[in-house]
């Protein structure tokens, strides 16, 4: 059973209030530099609805509702680099996004260097 979708545009208009910090530490053995980025998001666009039908049965349409993004949440984006006098470098991010229906999205990274 296949299914046929309308060409559907759909937006997404997120608005962004938020701080940014980040400095660099400069020791005799190398530089640190930390990063934080907190905001605010609210999300002006939610509508996700697409119409589809059966190949089988055209004339036969139907709206589908997409995965709605959250319209407020709280964003937080913390990180930091350590790089050494031996061109080697340390780097770890992490990533969050929480909204207010209890639900988040998370992640993170970290990672090594070398630069020769």
């Amino acid at each position: 059973m296949a299914l046929q979708y309308e060409k559907t545009s759909v937006y997404s208009a997120p608005l962004f209030i938020g701080a940014q910090f980040d400095k660099n530490f400069v020791f005799s053995e190398g530089v640190i530099q930390p990063y934080a980025r907190f905001a605010f998001s609210h999300e002006l666009s939610s509508k996700r609805e697409m119409d589809a039908s059966f190949v089988s049965a055209p004339g036969y349409v139907f709206r589908t509702q997409g995965g709605e993004p959250q319209r407020n949440s709280f964003d937080m984006n913390v990180s930091f680099k350590m790089t050494s006098i031996t061109n080697l470098s340390i780097f770890g991010q992490y990533y969050g996004k929480y909204a207010s229906s209890s639900s988040s999205d998370q992640g993170g990274s970290i990672g090594l260097e070398l630069n020769w």
